[in-house]
Protein backbone atom coordinates (compact mmCIF):
# COMPACT_ATOMS: atom_id res chain seq x y z
CA UNK A 1 0.00 0.00 0.00
CA UNK A 2 2.57 2.87 0.73
CA UNK A 3 4.39 1.82 -2.61
CA UNK A 4 0.86 2.42 -4.15
CA UNK A 5 0.33 5.49 -2.72
CA UNK A 6 4.03 6.06 -3.78
CA UNK A 7 3.43 5.60 -7.34
CA UNK A 8 0.26 7.52 -7.21
CA UNK A 9 1.98 10.75 -5.90
CA UNK A 10 4.68 10.45 -8.91
CA UNK A 11 2.10 10.04 -11.37
CA UNK A 12 0.00 12.94 -10.12
CA UNK A 13 3.27 15.37 -10.06
CA UNK A 14 4.34 14.12 -13.63
CA UNK A 15 0.75 15.06 -14.66
CA UNK A 16 1.50 19.19 -14.10
CA UNK A 17 2.39 20.51 -17.16
CA UNK A 18 5.80 22.66 -17.40
CA UNK A 19 5.52 26.04 -18.62
CA UNK A 20 9.48 27.69 -19.26
CA UNK A 21 10.38 30.48 -20.93
CA UNK A 22 11.34 28.44 -24.30
CA UNK A 23 7.24 28.49 -24.05
CA UNK A 24 7.19 32.15 -24.07
CA UNK A 25 9.61 32.73 -26.98
CA UNK A 26 7.53 30.36 -28.89
CA UNK A 27 4.56 32.04 -28.93
CA UNK A 28 5.77 35.59 -29.58
CA UNK A 29 7.92 34.05 -32.67
CA UNK A 30 4.91 32.30 -33.51
CA UNK A 31 5.73 28.21 -33.67
CA UNK A 32 3.38 26.05 -32.62
CA UNK A 33 2.98 24.28 -29.16
CA UNK A 34 3.51 20.44 -29.01
CA UNK A 35 0.90 19.16 -27.72
CA UNK A 36 1.34 16.08 -25.44
CA UNK A 37 -1.58 13.85 -25.05
CA UNK A 38 -2.17 12.33 -21.86
CA UNK A 39 -4.71 10.48 -20.02
CA UNK A 40 -6.27 13.78 -18.42
CA UNK A 41 -8.52 15.62 -18.92
CA UNK A 42 -9.03 19.65 -19.08
CA UNK A 43 -12.47 20.97 -17.81
CA UNK A 44 -13.92 24.63 -17.74
CA UNK A 45 -11.95 26.66 -14.97
CA UNK A 46 -14.21 27.25 -12.26
CA UNK A 47 -14.51 31.25 -11.68
CA UNK A 48 -13.69 32.18 -8.54
CA UNK A 49 -16.84 34.02 -7.70
CA UNK A 50 -18.88 30.28 -8.26
CA UNK A 51 -21.14 29.93 -4.83
CA UNK A 52 -19.62 27.74 -1.89
CA UNK A 53 -22.13 25.39 -2.64
CA UNK A 54 -21.22 24.58 -6.13
CA UNK A 55 -17.99 24.00 -5.13
CA UNK A 56 -19.11 21.60 -2.67
CA UNK A 57 -20.97 19.77 -4.63
CA UNK A 58 -18.29 18.94 -7.18
CA UNK A 59 -16.52 15.81 -5.65
CA UNK A 60 -13.26 16.15 -4.49
CA UNK A 61 -10.79 13.57 -6.03
CA UNK A 62 -7.47 14.60 -3.79
CA UNK A 63 -5.26 11.62 -1.89
CA UNK A 64 -5.74 12.24 1.67
CA UNK A 65 -1.79 12.56 2.22
CA UNK A 66 -1.78 15.74 -0.40
CA UNK A 67 -2.11 18.75 1.05
CA UNK A 68 -4.75 21.11 -0.88
CA UNK A 69 -4.19 24.66 -2.02
CA UNK A 70 -6.16 27.62 -2.37
CA UNK A 71 -5.41 28.14 -6.01
CA UNK A 72 -8.49 28.98 -7.72
CA UNK A 73 -7.26 28.37 -10.85
CA UNK A 74 -7.27 24.12 -9.62
CA UNK A 75 -10.37 22.40 -9.85
CA UNK A 76 -11.06 19.05 -9.71
CA UNK A 77 -13.85 16.92 -11.19
CA UNK A 78 -14.62 13.73 -11.58
CA UNK A 79 -13.88 11.71 -14.30
CA UNK A 80 -15.98 11.27 -17.31
CA UNK A 81 -17.77 7.35 -18.05
CA UNK A 82 -15.12 7.27 -21.16
CA UNK A 83 -12.04 7.56 -18.94
CA UNK A 84 -10.74 4.29 -17.87
CA UNK A 85 -8.77 5.94 -14.66
CA UNK A 86 -10.14 6.20 -11.13
CA UNK A 87 -8.71 9.39 -10.70
CA UNK A 88 -8.18 12.62 -13.27
CA UNK A 89 -7.10 16.38 -12.52
CA UNK A 90 -9.01 18.81 -13.88
CA UNK A 91 -6.45 21.26 -15.13
CA UNK A 92 -7.27 25.37 -15.93
CA UNK A 93 -5.94 26.99 -18.69
CA UNK A 94 -2.39 28.46 -19.05
CA UNK A 95 -4.11 32.38 -18.52
CA UNK A 96 -5.78 30.89 -15.56
CA UNK A 97 -2.31 30.47 -13.90
CA UNK A 98 -1.70 34.54 -13.80
CA UNK A 99 -4.01 34.69 -10.64
CA UNK A 100 -7.00 37.23 -11.68
CA UNK A 101 -7.31 40.22 -9.46
CA UNK A 102 -10.52 39.75 -7.70
CA UNK A 103 -13.76 40.91 -9.36
CA UNK A 104 -15.43 41.47 -6.10
CA UNK A 105 -12.87 43.68 -4.93
CA UNK A 106 -12.59 45.37 -8.15
CA UNK A 107 -16.08 46.30 -8.46
CA UNK A 108 -16.50 47.30 -4.91
CA UNK A 109 -13.25 49.68 -5.50
CA UNK A 110 -14.73 51.17 -8.57
CA UNK A 111 -17.74 51.50 -6.60
CA UNK A 112 -16.61 53.17 -3.55
CA UNK A 113 -14.44 55.36 -6.14
CA UNK A 114 -17.59 56.33 -8.14
CA UNK A 115 -19.73 57.02 -4.61
CA UNK A 116 -16.85 58.95 -3.52
CA UNK A 117 -16.75 61.43 -6.54
CA UNK A 118 -20.67 61.27 -6.84
CA UNK A 119 -21.07 64.43 -5.22
CA UNK A 120 -18.71 66.59 -7.45
CA UNK A 121 -20.30 64.97 -10.59
CA UNK A 122 -23.36 65.79 -9.48
CA UNK A 123 -22.47 69.10 -9.56
CA UNK A 124 -20.70 69.31 -12.38
CA UNK A 125 -23.81 67.68 -14.07
CA UNK A 126 -26.08 70.15 -12.37
CA UNK A 127 -24.13 73.13 -13.57
CA UNK A 128 -23.98 71.82 -16.84
CA UNK A 129 -27.81 71.35 -17.25
CA UNK A 130 -28.12 74.95 -15.79
CA UNK A 131 -25.86 76.38 -18.53
CA UNK A 132 -27.18 75.01 -21.57
CA UNK A 133 -30.59 76.19 -20.23
CA UNK A 134 -29.06 79.65 -19.93
CA UNK A 135 -27.40 79.10 -23.28
CA UNK A 136 -31.21 78.26 -24.48
CA UNK A 137 -32.76 81.45 -23.17
CA UNK A 138 -30.08 83.29 -24.29
CA UNK A 139 -31.03 82.04 -28.01
CA UNK A 140 -34.80 82.03 -27.33
CA UNK A 141 -34.30 85.89 -26.33
CA UNK A 142 -32.08 86.70 -29.59
CA UNK A 143 -34.36 84.81 -32.10
CA UNK A 144 -37.64 86.85 -30.34
CA UNK A 145 -35.85 89.94 -30.52
CA UNK A 146 -34.64 89.09 -33.84
CA UNK A 147 -38.55 88.45 -34.79
CA UNK A 148 -39.76 91.07 -33.39
CA UNK A 149 -37.30 93.48 -34.76
CA UNK A 150 -38.81 91.88 -38.40
CA UNK A 151 -42.10 92.51 -37.38
CA UNK A 152 -41.59 96.37 -37.26
CA UNK A 153 -39.96 96.77 -40.21
CA UNK A 154 -42.51 95.16 -42.27
CA UNK A 155 -45.44 96.57 -40.26
CA UNK A 156 -43.56 99.90 -40.75
CA UNK A 157 -42.94 99.60 -44.15
CA UNK A 158 -46.63 98.49 -44.75
CA UNK A 159 -47.84 101.62 -43.02
CA UNK A 160 -45.59 103.68 -45.32
CA UNK A 161 -46.94 102.46 -48.46
CA UNK A 162 -50.28 102.66 -47.36
CA UNK A 163 -50.06 106.21 -46.24
CA UNK A 164 -47.86 106.71 -49.51
CA UNK A 165 -51.40 105.16 -51.49
CA UNK A 166 -53.60 106.76 -49.56
CA UNK A 167 -52.00 110.30 -49.74
CA UNK A 168 -51.68 109.86 -53.73
CA UNK A 169 -55.53 108.75 -53.86
CA UNK A 170 -56.86 112.01 -52.05
CA UNK A 171 -54.46 114.20 -54.10
CA UNK A 172 -55.89 112.82 -56.98
CA UNK A 173 -59.46 113.60 -55.47
CA UNK A 174 -58.78 116.57 -54.17
CA UNK A 175 -60.48 119.57 -56.54
CA UNK A 176 -58.10 121.43 -58.81
CA UNK A 177 -56.52 124.33 -57.62
CA UNK A 178 -57.73 127.32 -58.66
CA UNK A 179 -55.70 129.45 -60.06
CA UNK A 180 -55.56 132.99 -59.13
CA UNK A 181 -54.53 135.49 -62.27
CA UNK A 182 -51.24 136.71 -62.09
CA UNK A 183 -50.88 140.46 -60.90
CA UNK A 184 -50.83 143.39 -63.99
CA UNK A 185 -48.18 145.06 -62.29
CA UNK A 186 -49.47 148.85 -62.18
CA UNK A 187 -47.55 150.96 -65.10
CA UNK A 188 -46.07 153.81 -63.25
CA UNK A 189 -47.70 157.32 -64.36
CA UNK A 190 -45.34 159.59 -62.54
CA UNK A 191 -41.34 159.76 -62.47
CA UNK A 192 -39.61 160.03 -59.38
CA UNK A 193 -35.72 160.98 -61.33
CA UNK A 194 -36.88 163.97 -62.89
CA UNK A 195 -40.20 166.44 -63.40
CA UNK A 196 -44.02 165.78 -64.34
CA UNK A 197 -46.40 167.84 -66.35
CA UNK A 198 -49.63 169.10 -64.69
CA UNK A 199 -51.73 170.76 -67.67
CA UNK A 200 -53.88 173.22 -66.82
CA UNK A 201 -56.69 175.17 -69.55
CA UNK A 202 -55.70 178.82 -67.53
CA UNK A 203 -58.29 180.02 -69.96
CA UNK A 204 -61.01 177.95 -69.06
CA UNK A 205 -60.63 177.31 -65.55
CA UNK A 206 -61.86 178.78 -62.13
CA UNK A 207 -60.03 178.56 -58.45
CA UNK A 208 -62.11 175.23 -58.11
CA UNK A 209 -61.26 173.62 -60.84
CA UNK A 210 -57.79 174.02 -60.45
CA UNK A 211 -58.22 172.35 -57.01
CA UNK A 212 -60.39 169.34 -58.39
CA UNK A 213 -57.38 168.92 -60.79
CA UNK A 214 -54.64 168.71 -57.85
CA UNK A 215 -56.93 166.43 -55.55
CA UNK A 216 -57.53 164.22 -58.55
CA UNK A 217 -53.41 164.15 -59.70
CA UNK A 218 -53.28 163.30 -55.83
CA UNK A 219 -55.96 160.22 -56.08
CA UNK A 220 -53.92 158.80 -58.94
CA UNK A 221 -50.57 159.21 -56.85
CA UNK A 222 -52.24 157.16 -53.51
CA UNK A 223 -52.86 154.39 -55.92
CA UNK A 224 -49.60 154.03 -57.38
CA UNK A 225 -48.71 153.90 -53.98
CA UNK A 226 -46.24 156.66 -54.57
CA UNK A 227 -44.37 157.75 -51.32
CA UNK A 228 -41.86 160.06 -52.43
CA UNK A 229 -42.48 163.09 -53.15
CA UNK A 230 -43.26 163.53 -56.95
CA UNK A 231 -42.14 166.98 -58.98
CA UNK A 232 -44.54 168.61 -61.35
CA UNK A 233 -44.04 171.47 -63.67
CA UNK A 234 -47.32 172.61 -64.65
CA UNK A 235 -48.13 173.87 -68.00
CA UNK A 236 -51.54 175.42 -69.72
CA UNK A 237 -53.31 173.65 -72.93
CA UNK A 238 -50.24 174.33 -74.84
CA UNK A 239 -47.72 172.33 -72.60
CA UNK A 240 -46.06 175.81 -71.98
CA UNK A 241 -44.66 176.59 -68.27
CA UNK A 242 -47.20 179.03 -66.38
CA UNK A 243 -45.37 181.59 -63.70
CA UNK A 244 -45.52 181.68 -60.47
CA UNK A 245 -47.53 184.40 -60.93
CA UNK A 246 -49.95 182.85 -62.99
CA UNK A 247 -50.24 180.07 -61.17
CA UNK A 248 -50.81 181.95 -58.03
CA UNK A 249 -53.85 183.78 -59.40
CA UNK A 250 -55.65 180.58 -60.51
CA UNK A 251 -55.43 179.20 -57.06
CA UNK A 252 -55.51 182.53 -55.40
CA UNK A 253 -52.63 182.58 -53.66
CA UNK A 254 -52.21 185.93 -52.13
CA UNK A 255 -48.64 186.66 -50.76
CA UNK A 256 -47.71 190.14 -49.70
CA UNK A 257 -46.22 192.39 -52.70
CA UNK A 258 -43.09 192.57 -51.04
CA UNK A 259 -42.31 188.80 -51.13
CA UNK A 260 -43.55 188.59 -54.44
CA UNK A 261 -41.05 191.52 -55.67
CA UNK A 262 -38.11 188.89 -54.31
CA UNK A 263 -39.44 186.01 -55.91
CA UNK A 264 -38.90 184.65 -59.44
CA UNK A 265 -41.12 183.36 -61.94
CA UNK A 266 -39.77 179.70 -62.10
CA UNK A 267 -41.38 177.22 -59.50
CA UNK A 268 -42.23 173.82 -58.92
CA UNK A 269 -45.23 171.49 -57.56
CA UNK A 270 -44.25 168.95 -55.25
CA UNK A 271 -47.10 166.37 -54.42
CA UNK A 272 -46.28 163.97 -51.02
CA UNK A 273 -48.40 160.52 -50.03
CA UNK A 274 -47.53 161.12 -46.41
CA UNK A 275 -49.50 157.68 -45.04
CA UNK A 276 -52.77 157.47 -47.17
CA UNK A 277 -52.81 161.31 -47.57
CA UNK A 278 -51.29 163.69 -50.08
CA UNK A 279 -49.68 167.28 -48.86
CA UNK A 280 -48.80 170.15 -51.05
CA UNK A 281 -45.48 171.57 -51.64
CA UNK A 282 -43.80 174.51 -53.19
CA UNK A 283 -40.11 175.30 -54.87
CA UNK A 284 -39.68 179.01 -55.93
CA UNK A 285 -36.99 180.35 -57.41
CA UNK A 286 -35.52 183.71 -55.54
CA UNK A 287 -34.23 186.96 -56.71
CA UNK A 288 -32.35 187.99 -53.20
CA UNK A 289 -32.24 185.50 -50.75
CA UNK A 290 -31.01 187.08 -48.27
CA UNK A 291 -33.63 190.07 -48.51
CA UNK A 292 -36.52 187.44 -48.65
CA UNK A 293 -35.19 186.40 -45.93
CA UNK A 294 -35.56 189.39 -44.00
CA UNK A 295 -39.25 190.30 -45.75
CA UNK A 296 -40.63 186.97 -44.59
CA UNK A 297 -39.47 187.20 -40.91
CA UNK A 298 -41.37 190.62 -40.95
CA UNK A 299 -44.20 188.97 -43.27
CA UNK A 300 -44.44 185.86 -40.91
CA UNK A 301 -48.24 186.79 -39.27
CA UNK A 302 -49.54 186.83 -42.85
CA UNK A 303 -48.18 183.80 -44.56
CA UNK A 304 -50.63 181.29 -43.17
CA UNK A 305 -53.59 182.87 -44.18
CA UNK A 306 -52.16 183.85 -48.14
CA UNK A 307 -51.13 180.43 -48.39
CA UNK A 308 -54.79 178.78 -47.25
CA UNK A 309 -55.42 177.40 -51.30
CA UNK A 310 -52.40 175.02 -50.87
CA UNK A 311 -54.37 173.25 -48.00
CA UNK A 312 -55.96 170.17 -49.31
CA UNK A 313 -58.31 170.17 -45.95
CA UNK A 314 -61.89 172.54 -44.79
CA UNK A 315 -62.04 172.11 -41.47
CA UNK A 316 -59.31 173.81 -39.80
CA UNK A 317 -58.57 177.35 -38.09
CA UNK A 318 -55.78 179.50 -37.98
CA UNK A 319 -54.54 179.90 -34.81
CA UNK A 320 -52.70 183.39 -33.16
CA UNK A 321 -49.24 182.47 -32.56
CA UNK A 322 -46.11 182.74 -33.84
CA UNK A 323 -43.39 180.62 -35.98
CA UNK A 324 -41.38 178.85 -34.43
CA UNK A 325 -37.46 177.70 -35.88
CA UNK A 326 -35.83 174.12 -36.55
CA UNK A 327 -32.70 172.67 -38.07
CA UNK A 328 -32.75 169.78 -40.45
CA UNK A 329 -29.67 168.92 -42.36
CA UNK A 330 -27.94 172.46 -41.69
CA UNK A 331 -30.90 174.20 -43.10
CA UNK A 332 -33.03 176.58 -40.63
CA UNK A 333 -36.87 176.00 -41.15
CA UNK A 334 -39.73 178.17 -40.09
CA UNK A 335 -42.75 176.65 -38.99
CA UNK A 336 -46.56 177.72 -38.56
CA UNK A 337 -48.29 174.46 -36.74
CA UNK A 338 -51.64 174.89 -37.84
CA UNK A 339 -53.52 171.38 -36.98
CA UNK A 340 -50.13 169.28 -35.96
CA UNK A 341 -47.31 169.10 -37.98
CA UNK A 342 -48.31 165.63 -39.16
CA UNK A 343 -52.31 167.09 -40.07
CA UNK A 344 -51.48 170.65 -41.43
CA UNK A 345 -48.63 173.34 -40.87
CA UNK A 346 -46.84 176.10 -42.47
CA UNK A 347 -43.16 174.91 -42.67
CA UNK A 348 -41.07 177.12 -44.93
CA UNK A 349 -37.16 177.38 -45.66
CA UNK A 350 -34.57 178.97 -48.00
CA UNK A 351 -32.09 177.02 -49.65
CA UNK A 352 -29.70 177.21 -52.87
CA UNK A 353 -31.55 180.41 -53.97
CA UNK A 354 -35.13 178.19 -53.12
CA UNK A 355 -38.07 179.27 -51.02
CA UNK A 356 -39.13 175.53 -50.01
CA UNK A 357 -42.61 175.91 -48.47
CA UNK A 358 -44.72 172.57 -47.20
CA UNK A 359 -48.22 172.02 -45.50
CA UNK A 360 -46.35 169.49 -42.97
CA UNK A 361 -43.29 169.19 -41.52
CA UNK A 362 -42.43 166.06 -43.54
CA UNK A 363 -43.27 167.43 -46.58
CA UNK A 364 -40.99 170.09 -46.32
CA UNK A 365 -37.97 167.56 -44.81
CA UNK A 366 -38.65 165.61 -48.29
CA UNK A 367 -38.69 168.04 -50.49
CA UNK A 368 -35.27 169.24 -48.99
CA UNK A 369 -34.08 165.84 -49.00
CA UNK A 370 -34.93 165.85 -53.16
CA UNK A 371 -32.67 169.20 -53.61
CA UNK A 372 -29.73 167.74 -51.63
CA UNK A 373 -29.66 164.07 -53.29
Amino acid sequence: MPEEKKESAENLVKSFPVYTMKDDLDNSLGIPKKVVEKDITFSKAVSPFESSAKLSSDKKIVPDNLPITDSPSLTFREPKESLSKAEVFSLAPESSFSKPEDSSVSVRRETGSISSRTPFVREKTIQKVRDEKLLVGKKRKIWTALIIFLVLIIAGEGYYFWVTINKEEFSSMEAPETQLPAEIPIKQLFSLSSANYLRIDVENTTTDSVREIINQTAEEIILQNVEAPVEFIVTDANNNPLSFTEFSQRLAINLPAEVVANLGEKFSLFLFNERGKVKVGLTIDTVDGDKLKDIMLEKEADIPLSLAPLFLVSDYSIPAKSFDSSLYKDVIIRYFNIISPEELSIDYALYQNKLIIGTTKSTARAIIDTLVE
